[in-house]
């Protein structure tokens, strides 16, 4: 499996629980302060925490699954706090919707 099949759904699970983690992670009350990037960081560490407890990510691999879920996440990010200016923003305006 190509890295690319890992996260752009060959592989249906890990590609669910990217969304999962994605949106947990997104409307979270208990994160203040977060700037994009730190919520993408966090978004894909804790998505390998997850697969490699059941998927095997070959070495020479690893590298190139890491870039492709950090650019996966950043669009992910974009396309859902379109209009606010940081993913901060979005949830004190999503808080407010509440």
């Amino acid at each position: 499996m190509t890295p690319k099949q890992v996260l752009r759904g060959d592989n249906l699970d890990t590609h669910h629980i990217l969304f999962e983690i994605f949106e947990k992670r997104l409307f979270s009350t208990f994160v203040e302060g977060e700037n994009n990037h730190q919520f993408v960081q966090g978004v894909v560490e804790e998505y390998f925490e997850t697969i490699l407890k059941t998927t095997f990510i070959p070495a020479t691999f690893a590298q190139d699954v890491v870039e492709e879920t950090l650019s996966l996440v950043e669009e992910m990010l974009q396309k859902k706090i379109y209009g606010h200016f940081d993913v901060d923003e979005f949830r004190k305006a999503n808080a407010k919707d509440c």
